[in-house]
């Protein structure tokens, strides 16, 4: 089941500025944005484009904020879109989405926002940014590999980048409380692999940062919304970005 109208109605229910959804359709974001005047960035999921089943990664902008796909985005890796956003707000965002290769090979997550980090370092140094998705990744799976979790993390703070999440509840990575994902949609199997950063210098500005409740989501997802709520720190009043990954 792709992102259809009850999902797209418990989004907006969140009133957020930027949503960044994964999993979702091109034809899902348009009635979107014809209904409400918003604007819409989409990439496709699959690389075989002639194999594809309309699952992407997208971002919603509310009105009042326009959305620009930077040029430095690499097609070869769709998955993540940098984006600028002006208008009332004024920052970059990268968009992630990380997933099993176009031939349902899994890989590690963890190493493609490694690659991601290094790819977009000039975008994400060019102005204030903020990184939004679903990872797929936690520490709790790090191994012998080099590219494992904590080598990203620890990419994502040499660039300034710091957890909402973390930064904001004090847990420790891989010690969260508060699960982003259910496998199998278990409430027995909870993980912690949505995440938002944003720039050190904005940790102060965070006034909120929640994840949506079990029993609320579990019957339109998988995953549960990551919601952060920032108070001026992007030159034109407050930010409320959000990430939700509906099942597949």
């Amino acid at each position: 089941m792709a992102f259809r109208a009850a999902k797209s109605e418990a989004l907006l229910a969140l009133l957020p500025d930027l949503a960044v959804v994964g999993e979702c359709s091109q034809p899902d974001l348009e009635r979107i944005g014809e209904r409400l005047d918003w604007q819409f960035v989409w990439s496709d999921g699959n690389e075989d484009t002639a194999r594809s089943r309309g699952k992407g990664l997208g971002v919603l902008a509310r009105t009042g904020l326009d959305l620009t796909l930077d040029a430095s985005y690499d097609p070869e890796n769709r998955l993540f879109l940098p984006i600028r956003v002006s208008g009332e707000a004024r920052l970059n965002l990268l968009a992630a989405w990380t997933k099993r290769d176009a031939r349902g090979r899994a890989f590690s997550h963890a190493a493609a926002v490694c690659r991601a980090s290094e790819h977009y370092a000039t975008f994400i140094g060019s102005d204030d940014t903020i990184l939004v998705g679903d990872l797929n990744s936690s520490v709790i799976w790090d191994n012998l590999r080099t590219l494992n979790f904590s080598a990203a993390l620890s990419r994502l703070e040499a660039l300034g980048l710091i957890s909402c999440y973390h930064a904001y509840t004090g847990e420790a990575e891989g010690e969260e409380t508060q699960a982003t994902y259910y496998f199998w949609r278990q409430r027995e199997r909870p993980f912690h692999i949505d995440y938002a950063f944003i720039p050190e210098g904005w940790v102060s500005h965070l006034t909120s940062v929640t994840v949506g409740e079990y029993g609320d989501w579990i019957g339109l997802s998988d995953h549960c919304p990551l919601i952060i709520d920032l108070a001026e720190p992007c030159r034109s009043g407050s930010l409320r970005a959000s990430a939700l990954t509906p099942a597949a």
